[in-house]
């Protein structure tokens, strides 16, 4: 019998979605990492959001540049 492939829109495992994520995060962290994603990009226009271990991930030139998250006592 032949397999056939799958073609679904799914992400790789491991990656996260920002947005969503953000949503997932209390409203003052979440503020303040949105603010840290605006400085991100503006610092780095042409860096691609993604996601890297898990986290909310910025790579440049195919390259990990920065990622960020919130922690239970921090961001």
């Amino acid at each position: 019998m032949k397999r056939r492939s799958s073609k679904s829109k799914a992400r790789p495992r491991g990656t996260v979605d920002v947005d969503a994520y953000l949503a997932t995060v209390p409203a003052d962290a979440r503020e303040a990492l949105e603010k840290l994603r605006k400085a991100i990009s503006a610092a780095a226009p042409r860096a691609e959001e993604g996601s890297s271990y898990g986290l909310p991930a910025f790579r440049l030139d195919g390259r990990p540049l920065v990622c960020f998250a919130a922690a239970t006592h921090h961001c």
